[in-house]
């Protein structure tokens, strides 16, 4: 049993976080229940909930309205036919969970049942103006709304704070923002979603089945037990959450009961996420998704998402209206787990751009683990993390397609670094679509694993007038259709490859413009260089299990020049072993540092969990 005493206190702290700080904390308690012993009950208003909300607007400092479960007569009360509205820029802080009018404490988890169920069309929770609210111990479900509206369970139209903390948002339905519709005006809106909300089974119509958020909106979901699943954008964007800019998302919750932080979403485009940026001045405000880790034993994680036809995970699309505004959008992963998604064209991402001819920009941006996603911390060892696995090309019958795991489209790019993306099923792991001649679009993996992916086509395709980078990645067990990079597109792309070690027998890798550091079971297509050579068995620890680390007497162990830095794994780069001779330096190719020799049976230190 939590009392109210100590309850109390924690509610303080928060909404001093949140309100403004000039503002008077009176902490009125208006409180709300079914039977006559509170204060605001049926037989005294026609919507006791709304009575209490208008009479804390009323009063001066951000006050409490407690909505009573009435458990002591043996069953929770639900609320029905909910249009809540809250303008109260004081701060009110809405809460349910009680035992009762009469005894005021909650049970851990507790909520209160707030339906929309036939009430005039509206959201549960209308909030409007110059407000700051705090929601929690609620289940806030029913609203039907139209098609055209926006926000099912919460609409929040204005300016000000939202916080939302041991909430359930589920069975809701709206023209966009299914779950949770905000829609910044006037100001700037900051929302916080916090411990233990599940957003879940919400529909949108359109966009945004869980959330749909516009304007100067800034919302951070960093909260244990948290997550977006279930939800639903039925001919539209952003299964789990749409987001247009300039408005920005940081996400960092683990999940809930080990789903992921957004798990089973389906759109159109983009099954879990989709990024526009559109509704800012010259792209000085992108529309910008961040995704980070905040428990080191849980990453963030994005699993079994579906795209009817683009971006299973993850959609982005900028705009440009003939060079005078160009409005991007960004999405970034740090230390994450990607995977289980599908759609027919770009499984786990499709980076799109409403091409100009005038475009002087890269429009949108995908990166993981690419220095964007700051705020959050690494996993911790041994925890798998970095990893984009099991994910499909398919249609919606289950059909598998031609079509890629990230499609990188046109003056779009792409920065990966430390990625294992393995396990895969498609037509190309990587595939960029032509950029215009003004613009080359870019592309980059470092420090990357692929590996046992099959792949109808190729792993990665480079189009006209791209750029692409790879740097210190192992490529092996894969099995490819075409080659193992195919730039054949024309003489206008660049590629350059560098401290690699690739083992794919019969396959070439592509007409490469630089190539320094290469071990390859082909090297046709490759410069001629003393630092470019051919390989027949790279000796990894256990390559039939899935395990490329380098064994002692791998011809790719101290074969590069130094460089400094650091693997995949986070361990230093350029260790020399003493007993393998240098070819022309201590560097190993790959993504792996070997740390000391070792043999096929030392594998607690070939696979990196010791010195």
């Amino acid at each position: 049993m939590q009392t109210r005493k100590f309850f109390t206190h924690t509610l303080i702290l928060s909404c001093v976080l949140y309100f403004p700080a000039e503002q008077t904390f009176a902490f009125s308690v208006f409180t709300v229940g079914p039977t006559a012993d509170c204060p605001f009950n049926p037989g005294n208003y026609a919507n006791p909930i709304q009575a209490a909300v208008d009479a804390a607007a009323n009063t001066p400092g951000a006050d409490y309205v407690w909505i009573s479960n009435d458990l002591v007569r043996g069953s929770s009360h639900v609320y029905q036919g909910q249009h809540v509205r809250i303008n109260d820029t004081d701060g009110v802080i809405v809460e349910g969970g009680f035992i009762s009018c009469a005894d005021p404490n909650i049970d851990p988890n507790d909520k209160t049942t707030i339906s929309g169920y036939g009430n005039d069309g509206g959201p549960v929770f209308d909030i409007s103006g110059n407000s700051n609210v705090y929601l929690g111990n609620l289940a806030i479900t029913g609203a039907n709304r139209d098609q055209n509206q926006n926000g099912g369970g919460v609409g929040f139209y204005g300016h000000g704070t939202l916080t939302i903390t041991n909430a359930l948002i589920n069975l809701n339905s709206s023209g966009t923002g299914g779950g949770i519709g905000l829609s910044a005006s006037n100001g700037h809106l900051e929302v916080a979603i916090n411990d233990n909300v599940q957003i879940m089974f919400n529909t949108a119509n359109d966009s945004g089945g869980g959330l749909h958020i516009d304007g100067d909106t800034n919302l951070t979901m960093d909260g244990a037990q948290s997550f977006i699943g279930y939800n639903h954008a039925l001919n539209g964007y952003g299964g789990g959450l749409a987001i247009n800019g300039p408005a920005r998302a940081n996400i960092g919750a683990s999940g809930y009961a080990g789903l992921g932080t957004f798990f089973l979403n389906d759109a159109n485009f983009g099954g879990a996420v989709a990024a526009f940026g559109i509704g800012e001045t010259d792209g000085e405000n992108a529309a910008v998704v961040k995704l980070y880790t905040t428990d080191p034993q849980k990453p963030v994680h994005i699993s079994n998402n579906f795209a009817r036809s683009q971006g299973g995970a993850f959609y982005a699309k900028g705009h440009s209206d003939q060079g005078t505004n160009d409005n991007h959008a960004y999405i970034c992963a740090s230390q994450f787990l990607i995977d289980h998604n599908g759609a027919p064209d770009g499984a786990v991402a499709y980076m799109g751009w409403d091409e100009s001819f005038l475009n002087p920009d890269v429009g949108t941006s995908l990166g993981l683990n690419a220095g964007c996603a700051s705020g959050g911390v690494q996993c911790a060892p041994g925890v798998p993390c970095n990893l984009i696995s099991d994910n499909v090309a398919e249609d919606g019958a289950g059909n598998p397609t031609d079509g890629p795991l990230i499609t990188i489209g046109k003056d779009s790019d792409l920065n990966a670094d430390n990625v294992d993306i393995r396990r895969n099923r498609g037509g190309w792991l990587v595939n960029t679509i032509e950029s215009n001649y003004f613009v080359r679009g870019p592309g980059k993996l470092h420090n990357c694993v692929l590996v046992d992916n099959q792949m109808t086509r190729t792993l990665v395709g480079i189009a006209y007038y791209q750029d692409f980078t790879i740097d210190g990645c192992t490529v092996a067990g894969n099995t490819i259709g075409g080659a193992v990079i195919d730039d054949s597109t024309g003489s206008a792309n660049r590629l350059a490859l560098s401290n690699m070690l690739i083992v794919q027998p019969g396959k070439t890798v592509g007409h490469a413009d630089s190539a320094q550091y290469v071990l390859s079971t082909d090297i046709s297509n490759l410069p001629a260089s003393p630092t470019v050579k051919t390989i027949d068995d790279a000796k990894f620890v256990d390559d039939a299990n899935g395990d490329y680390h380098l064994r002692a007497v791998s011809p790719a162990v101290d074969f590069g020049g130094g460089l400094g830095g650091l693997d995949i794994e986070n361990k230093p780069r350029d260790r020399d072993l003493l007993d393998v001779p240098n070819v022309f330096g201590p560097r190993d190719l790959g993504a792996y540092e070997l740390q000391r020799a070792c043999g096929a049976s030392d594998t607690i230190f070939c696979s990196g969990f010791g010195l």
